[in-house]
Order: structure tokens, then sequence, then C-alpha cells
């Protein structure tokens, strides 16, 4: 049985099925983990926001707003990359 050599990143060629291979798992990692840190930023704001809430603190409820808004902004530009990959 003939065991696969891997090369180093920048010795493949560019039509090479390994290296696309890898491409596209990069790619989905970053997405994934970009989806995922949007989604924090939403929650963390809410929670910013219910805390300004909870001690009347005008500010705070403002900056959880402005946290949920970023958010969801980035949230939405992720879903309208991810229509043209």
């Amino acid at each position: 049985m003939a065991v696969a050599q891997h090369l180093p990143r920048g010795r493949h060629q560019a039509g090479d099925r390994h290296l696309k291979f890898h491409e596209d798992r990069d790619n989905l990692a970053v997405s994934v983990l970009d989806k995922i840190t949007n989604k924090v930023q939403v929650l963390a704001g809410q929670a910013t926001e219910k805390y300004g809430q909870a001690t009347g603190n005008k500010q705070q409820q403002g900056r959880g707003r402005t946290n949920q808004a970023r958010g969801n902004s980035k949230q939405a530009a992720q879903k309208i990359k991810d229509m043209f990959k």
C-alpha cells in the first residue's frame, strides 16, 4: 500500500486537488469561526443591555444595543458572502 506524500504547503502546484481540499477546509473553518464570533457579539450585547436595564445604566443599555446591531450586521454580511460561494 502506497503512503501519500505530503509536500510543504508552498510546494503544491496550482491545480493540485490536495491543495484545493485544504483551501476549502480552511475557508470553511474561518467561516464557521466568523459566524460563532458574530453570534457571541449579539449575545454579549443582549446581556449588556439587560445589565444596563437592571442597574438603570443608560450607557450600558446603549452599548448593549450597539453590540447587538454590530453582530447582526456582521451576520447579514456573512450570509450574503455565503450566497456567492
